[in-house]
Formats: structure tokens, sequence, C-alpha cells
């Protein structure tokens, strides 16, 4: 699968509020950035969560 279909996928599950659907995606240990923040986010139960 492309990249650009996950970012995709993820954004329409974020709208849908299927949070589920959005990790689903990711590996377990991942760490998610937001470019711009301070926040680093550990894992696919933390990133969900924010």
């Amino acid at each position: 699968m492309k990249l650009a279909n996950i970012v995709q996928r993820g954004w329409e599950a974020v709208g849908a509020g299927e949070f589920d659907t959005l990790v689903k995606d990711y590996v377990e240990g991942m760490t998610f950035i937001m470019p711009g923040q301070a926040n680093v986010l550990k894992g696919r139960q933390e990133f969900r969560s924010a």
C-alpha cells in the first residue's frame, strides 16, 4: 500500500471517529511526532489516545 493511501485512510478514519481503524496501519513500537509540536507519542495506544 502506498503511503498516500495510508494517510488518506487515516484522515477518513479520524473524520469518522474510527480511531481503531486509524492505528491499525501502524506498528506497536511506533513513535509519532507532530510537526511543529514538542509532544512525542510512543506506541499505538498513546497515538490513539491523543
